[in-house]
């Protein structure tokens, strides 16, 4: 596989982390002796194995970018300074530490970020966009016993990565943002375009 199939594959993993522009949801209608409440639950958007899933695939595509650039380097006469990457970008060293958790576990090494990072529970979660500046309420359409939502909402799979003490790290979905970003300069510095 060549790396530009493999940057390919991370930016369709970073994509799918929102399941759906115009989701839809069935509401639940409990019933009682003269009235009624109904409630919606965002998570039957994907279950969390599907979630999970996602996030893995999200963080084997970032993090195995070094071994695609340094197979680059080699066969371009590049110099490959991955491994400083790692060491010296926060949220490369946190993404390269949870794909070694998903692959092994268990970090069998040290951790490179020195943070020890793991998932807190990957869920999927409801998020309302609004334009710069421009209020837009979210609007819920009756459809066929369901209600579908307009768009500037959509349904999303969140993470939090915490320290091996439970601290807060931030979402995954910016650390992977952040990450991506470092690889993308580490690229250009070689001299790989796309």
């Amino acid at each position: 596989m060549s790396i530009e199939q493999k940057i390919e594959q991370m930016y369709k993993a970073l994509e799918e982390m929102k399941i759906t522009d115009r989701p839809s949801v069935t509401p639940e209608i409990k019933r009682t002796a003269g009235s009624f409440s109904v409630s919606f639950d965002f998570n039957k958007g994907a279950d969390s194995s599907t979630a999970a899933n996602r996030v893995s695939q999200l963080v084997a595509n970032i993090a195995c970018l070094k071994d695609h650039l340094k197979v680059w380097c080699k066969n371009n006469g590049k110099p490959f300074e991955g491994e400083a990457l790692i060491d010296s970008n926060r949220e490369v060293a946190i993404v390269h530490d949870l794909w070694n958790l998903d692959k092994h576990a268990e970090l069998n090494r040290p951790s490179r970020s020195g943070l020890s990072p793991r998932f807190s529970n990957p869920r999927c979660t409801m998020e309302l966009r609004a334009e710069a500046g421009k209020p837009r309420p979210t609007v819920f359409t009756p459809v066929g016993g369901g209600m579908i939502m307009s768009r500037g909402a959509s349904l999303r799979i969140f993470a939090d990565v915490v320290d091996k003490d439970g601290h807060a790290l931030g979402s995954l979905e910016a650390i992977c943002e952040k990450a991506r970003a470092a690889w993308e300069s580490e690229f250009k510095k070689v001299g790989l375009t796309f």
